[in-house]
């Protein structure tokens, strides 16, 4: 099953949460055939905590998430695609149940639900919230984030990969993977950091959330291109 798996997993920066998220795959109870992880030019340590992990392999291409994504993806050579931001939590069998899912359901895309790890109450719910809109309407607005994205190789080539002309290009990517074949939410969870909840408050951020989710309701991506908060420069720069 995982032994068709490839892990991408886009870096500039991370030195502070990359090894966590490296430990998660480490301990999963199932392996994926390789992790890959592509920086972005990083000045700090992330390439030294990369290459602490014996089975991570460590690519450097031209910043932008898109970019480091499709760089990845062509290095890859599993039959499905893992995609990962460097700064999440997985519990030990989420390969294995997410993979179970994906198979049983004859699935070409999958997101998981998308909860906070170990924050306060209030990141808890918005995240929680925007979770609960993305299962509520996937069968006719595939959803889903760039926390964590499980997509079928051959899909991922036919639709080109990322698109790096645009600042969301996860979103982008599933809505259009979900429109020609099979798409669902998977009854698992990726923990993700709140530090972005940190930065710029609670409130600032679920208001952004909230435009950019009218935007891709719309299929305005241009539109929000434009909405640009503090932590969305260097995917896109």
């Amino acid at each position: 099953m995982a032994k068709s798996l490839s892990v991408i997993i886009p870096t500039l920066n991370e030195e502070d949460f990359l090894g966590h998220t490296l430990t998660c795959l480490k301990n999963q109870t199932v392996t994926p055939r390789e992790v890959l992880v592509v920086d972005g030019g990083s000045t700090d340590k992330t390439k030294q905590v990369a290459q602490k992990y014996r089975a991570v392999t460590f690519f450097q291409c031209r910043a932008g998430t898109a970019y480091q994504r499709n760089y990845g993806a062509q290095k890859a050579t599993g039959q499905r695609l893992l995609f990962l931001d460097a700064d999440i939590h997985l519990e030990p069998d989420f390969i294995h149940r997410i993979m179970e899912y994906f198979d049983e359901h004859n699935l070409s895309t999958c997101c998981p639900w998308y909860l906070a790890y170990k924050s306060n109450l209030s990141t808890t719910l918005i995240l929680g919230f925007f979770s609960c809109i993305f299962w509520t309407i996937q069968k006719i607005l595939p959803s889903g984030a760039g926390p964590c994205i499980l997509i079928n190789k051959k899909l991922y080539l036919k639709l080109k990969g990322f698109n790096p002309e645009i600042l969301h290009d996860d979103i982008h990517l599933i809505r259009r993977a979900g429109k020609i074949a099979p798409f669902s939410i998977a009854p698992v969870i990726c923990y993700v950091s709140d530090r972005r909840f940190k930065k710029e408050g609670n409130w600032n951020v679920f208001t952004t959330y909230l435009k950019l989710g009218f935007l891709f309701l719309v299929g305005n991506y241009q539109g929000a291109n434009r909405i640009r908060y503090d932590m969305s420069k260097d995917r896109y720069e």
